[in-house]
């Protein structure tokens, strides 16, 4: 619950003479929490970071540093779950860290009094132009060798591949498609509902584990939407001796095209 809890994080440059040495995984750090909540599955937490700078013992000069802290700003301000970040320090010790830091404290108030992050697009990243788009995805998880061989089957075929399921389903393309690598059979309908959940739009096909090729057949329908899956509402089909549908049943609207795989 973002309004009860918040999550600390520590960001430095560890450069007196570059704020962005190391970005993202210095400064901009919290996108690693991001991506954890990603794969998860869960909502960001409110973030705070409560420590910000370059050296635990130096600030660089007012004009530099007040060019440093709007370039953090824009970043931190396209992210709501960001609260706000904290100059370290005016606490003592750290070679008289305070004393080097009072020169901020003017500056620093006025810009964060008129401080207005450039607006937000409706939408950020979308495509030049809509394309079909098929990603494989090839979890860290699989034996070296096997990725291996995805990996370059794929480079073959000029198929985007990665280890992201995220990546797969990210962009507001009308047809993608995550060929997912490795899924234990009683987990594919788990990764299905997943995609469904949150990156609707996307279909997701498991990869078929006896070879290193992937077979994939076309869309039949113009709408993408399964209405039935096989094995479904067995209470219903029991009455004809059967374990449960048998099939999959598609969309397909009226005055639509209808295609062979």
């Amino acid at each position: 619950n973002r309004g009860d809890i918040a999550v600390a994080l520590h960001e430095y440059s560890l450069d007196v003479n570059d704020i962005s040495a190391g970005f993202p995984y210095l400064i901009g750090r919290f996108g690693e929490l991001r991506a954890m909540c990603n794969s998860m599955g869960i909502d960001y937490p409110t973030m705070l970071i409560t420590e910000w700078g370059w050296e635990e013992r130096n600030v660089p000069d007012v004009d530099r540093a007040m060019d440093d802290i709007k370039w953090a700003a824009e970043i931190y301000a396209q992210y709501p779950e960001i609260l706000g970040a904290a100059l370290w320090s005016l606490g003592g010790g750290y070679g008289d860290i305070a004393d080097k830091a009072q020169k901020l404290i003017a500056p620093v108030t006025e810009f964060s009094l008129g401080f207005s992050p450039d607006p937000l697009p409706d939408c950020r990243g979308l495509p030049r132009e809509q394309y079909e788009r098929t990603y494989w995805v090839v979890p860290a998880e699989l034996p070296e060798e096997r990725r291996v061989e995805i990996y370059t089957e794929a480079a073959k075929r000029n198929i985007t591949v990665g280890p992201s399921f995220d990546d797969a389903g990210i962009g507001d393309l009308d047809d993608k498609t995550a060929v997912l690598y490795g899924i234990p059979a009683e987990d594919r309908q788990v990764y299905r509902e997943w995609y469904e959940k949150w990156y609707p739009g996307t279909v997701a096909q498991m990869a078929n584990e006896s070879s290193s090729e992937s077979f994939r057949l076309a869309w039949p329908t113009d709408e993408k939407r399964v209405t039935q899956v096989f094995g479904d509402r067995p209470e219903y089909y029991a009455q004809w001796g059967l374990p449960g549908h048998e099939g999959i049943d598609l969309a397909a609207p009226m005055n639509t095209q209808i295609r062979a795989c």
